[in-house]
């Protein structure tokens, strides 16, 4: 199997209690202060797993060290600013881990936290448009806001949240692709050459309410191409993009 299709596969969990066929409310989110803090968090998150893939390509003492250092002005900064209060658990202990200990998957999932973060940022107004599922956000609009010293400690000071219903048609979006990526996922896996027709009428049902203009012929598209016909590597940038983005706004949106 394309390595690309089983990373994606590996990824994939598909929306809480079933595909998305409405959009979703976002009628009660969280604090912006807190939805600030859970975009910090994350672009955190992401910066810690860009220090493994550091030191896993170096074995050079200076450069370690220099990692090292890193990864506590890192650390002192989360405690500093209250980010970990946003994290679950898991985040937490794997962004408090000894520098080295994360094994390839976790590196692989948490680096997709910088989608997440550029997410939120949308969602606080500072990021003016979020692409379509399958055009990751850059490093550079995801975390500049972020990362610079000072850069998050600003970001904190007053933030606000777009709203709701801005959110909900966001979210609900995010996890329709999320879903149609898992569901191409599981029928490659199967080798099958279509869809089963009780997804496909879930796809027209999500479609007939609106959840995303971004269709074409009854598939979704991922960038100008439908979702069936993307490559391996297409398709598992869409399944780690969408589902970050979908993670973010349902828990900025009180479901967690």
């Amino acid at each position: 199997m394309n390595t690309w299709i089983l990373s994606a596969l590996l990824l994939t969990q598909l929306p809480p209690g079933g595909p998305p066929v409405a959009v979703p409310t976002c009628a009660r989110p969280v604090l912006p202060a807190d939805a600030a803090r859970r975009a910090v968090a994350l672009g955190f998150l992401s910066s810690r797993a860009w220090l493994e893939i550091g030191l896993s390509g170096s074995k050079k003492a200076d450069t370690i060290k220099e990692l090292q250092l890193r990864k506590k002005n890192l650390a002192s900064r989360a405690q500093a600013l209250g980010v970990l209060t946003v994290m679950t658990q898991k985040e937490a202990a794997l962004f408090q881990a000894p520098l080295g200990s994360w094994e390839r998957a976790q590196v692989q999932d948490v680096s997709w936290a910088m989608e997440g973060a550029g997410t939120l940022l949308w969602a606080l107004g500072v990021v003016d448009t979020l692409p379509g599922p399958g055009a990751p956000l850059s490093m550079d609009v995801a975390l500049r806001p972020i990362m610079p010293t000072g850069a998050a400690e600003t970001l904190l000071k007053s933030p606000r949240l777009r709203p709701g219903a801005e959110l909900g048609r966001a979210w609900g979006e995010a996890e329709l692709f999320a879903w149609r990526a898992g569901m191409d996922v599981a029928r490659r896996k199967a080798k099958a050459n279509t869809l089963e027709d009780s997804t496909r009428a879930t796809l027209q049902r999500a479609l007939a309410a609106g959840l995303t203009s971004r269709h074409v012929e009854g598939d979704l598209l991922s960038g100008a191409t439908p979702v069936s016909r993307l490559d391996g590597r297409g398709l598992g940038t869409l399944v780690s993009s969408a589902r970050a983005r979908a993670n973010a706004l349902r828990w900025v949106c009180g479901e967690r």
